[in-house]
């Protein structure tokens, strides 16, 4: 059964902001023995949530949802949701004693991180008893369901690696690379060919990385200074790095824009919310891309920390799969992996 719940979060959202303020703020308020509310104590937006309700057979709830708590004590027990409500629903309880609804959360990043509080009253016509459930609290969060295909684009090694052909992404790559690099693409050490003890991959130009990308074998650090290599020590990681370290600074350029559905976000500021080492999680693709140049420069050690706990956390490995995801996990405009989410 479909119930729109919450109308939806922005009403919320704006009602909050005009709601009194209340000291009370308990969302496990004790309701009356056998008048239950279950529900998440969480929800994405763009996603579905269910809200369960115990209650006499046959009687008549009305589903109460505030910006804050009371209590308020009434003769049927402490009414937990705070006035002024942000709306009020009915719906029937049928005979079974159990009825649950659910509602999906409109993709409205406005909205992230409010809360709602929620109670219902149920009359039993047969009686005329009245009881209050339980209080609980449902909070906005983003999950990334809202990431549509074609918000982002980014592309693999072996796409950015190819031959203009058309208006394949080899041919962006010829378009706009002296314009973003035009100091070259500098991987590993920022400082670049010098004699510092410190390693780094330099590209001077699209066709210098038509010829090095897509580069495989085993992820390592750079064992010296290279300058428009076919292949290097850093393997796989390394031609990783370059794809995503373009695809990042494209993106930044505005190089992507004629392709994107959103202009807000840059695929840079992205967070890692799964699919990498849980010590990744949390970090942007710019710290990632950070970590691994400071990683293949041979400036730190395998395995890597990330935590400044001066304890190793990750290895080559988890930083390929990570600079990876960040080609791959909106590649082409036509798929979102999961594996990133809005700051």
């Amino acid at each position: 059964m479909k119930l729109p719940l919450l109308g939806t979060l922005s009403l919320a959202c704006a009602a909050a902001l005009s709601a009194p303020a209340r000291a009370f703020d308990d969302c496990e308020c004790a309701g009356t023995p056998g008048y239950v509310l279950d529900m998440p104590e969480t929800v994405g937006i763009g996603k579905s949530f269910l809200t369960c309700l115990q209650a006499p057979p046959d009687s008549y709830a009305f589903i109460l949802i505030g910006a804050d708590g009371g209590p308020l004590q009434t003769k049927y027990g402490p009414l937990c949701v705070g006035f002024p409500f942000l709306t009020v629903w009915f719906t029937v309880v049928p005979a079974t004693g159990e009825l649950c609804l659910d509602h999906l959360v409109e993709c409205d990043p406005s909205v992230i991180g409010f809360t709602g509080h929620f109670q219902f009253v149920a009359l039993d016509p047969h009686s005329g008893d009245v009881g209050l459930s339980n209080s609980q609290c449902l909070t906005a969060i983003d999950t990334g369901a809202c990431i549509s295909e074609g918000d982002f684009w980014s592309f693999s090694q072996g796409a950015l690696g190819g031959k203009c052909n058309g208006n394949n992404p080899a041919c962006l790559r010829d378009q706009y690379f002296d314009a973003v690099f035009p100091n070259d693409l500098v991987l590993g050490d920022q400082d670049g060919d010098d004699a510092d003890g410190l390693y780094a991959l330099v590209l001077t130009s699209s066709l210098a990385v038509q010829n090095f990308l897509p580069s495989g074998s085993t992820s390592a650090a750079l064992t010296g200074d290279e300058v428009d290599p076919l292949t290097t020590s850093s393997g796989n990681l390394g031609g990783q790095l370059a794809a995503a370290r373009i695809n990042v600074a494209f993106d930044d350029f505005g190089a992507y824009d004629g392709l994107k559905n959103q202009l807000a976000h840059k695929l840079g500021d992205m967070v890692f919310a799964d699919c990498v080492h849980p010590a990744l999680q949390g970090k942007t693709c710019r710290d990632v891309l950070a970590l691994a140049d400071t990683a293949i420069s041979g400036e730190i050690a395998e395995p890597f920390d990330v935590d400044g706990d001066l304890v190793g956390d990750i290895t080559f490995g988890d930083l390929n799969t990570a600079v990876e995801l960040i080609n791959i996990n909106f590649d082409n405009g036509s798929q979102n992996l999961g594996c990133l989410n809005y700051p």
